[in-house]
């Protein structure tokens, strides 16, 4: 707040504040207690499928392709009727098309899919392209960073059942500065009622 006794002159304050709004996080969630590494992990779209709702926040159990069945790791062979039903799979990049591994999921009743990183792709995140039976897919799916699968087998290996998985698309802010004063910006009162 500043004095203004002179209509001639105006004054002027400038700030600005960096930072990125971004959307889409990704936790473990169930048993108590979590490991932090397995919380608020950015994760990759697909471009087939159900899209996510934005702005929500929802759950799903999950069950790890590694230890259902070591040798379907990859997800890329049907899976038994009923393997997944109700629940999330969790299964590793590789072999086959992404949309491939969330179809025979699907086939398998699966609700949602988590795709981690192959040992040659490591932490990147990508936005999975539709493939082979795209157009089948009927539910969501997400991409993440290897060691955030990793950690969701081990979760599943522990914890069996009772093992969640909760997926956030409300935005929130990545990096903050705080607010800066520009250069060309008046600084606010000064002694003698001047800027």
């Amino acid at each position: 707040t500043g004095d203004h006794p002179s209509s001639n002159y105006i004054n002027v304050a400038a700030s600005t504040t960096s930072g990125t709004l971004s959307s889409g996080q990704a936790s473990v969630s169930a048993p108590q207690p979590i490991s932090s590494s397995l919380q608020n992990r950015a994760f990759g779209t697909a471009g087939f499928g159900a899209p996510l709702p934005i702005g929500a926040v929802f759950t799903h159990t999950f069950a790890a392709s590694a230890v259902i069945s070591p040798t379907n790791v990859n997800g890329c062979l049907p899976w038994p009727a009923g393997t997944f039903t109700g629940r999330a799979a969790v299964i590793q990049r590789g072999v086959c098309t992404f949309s491939a591994k969330v179809y025979y999921a699907q086939q398998a009743g699966a609700s949602f899919v988590v795709i981690y990183n192959s040992a040659a792709g490591g932490e990147g995140i990508l936005n999975m392209a539709a493939g082979d039976f795209a157009s089948q897919v009927t539910i969501s799916s997400i991409f993440v960073q290897r060691s955030m699968g990793l950690g969701m087998v081990d979760w599943y290996t522990a914890n069996g059942a009772t093992s969640e998985l909760t997926v956030n698309t409300i935005a929130y802010q990545l990096g903050s500065i705080a607010d800066r004063i520009i250069s060309f910006s008046s600084r606010g009162p000064g002694i003698g009622n001047v800027l």
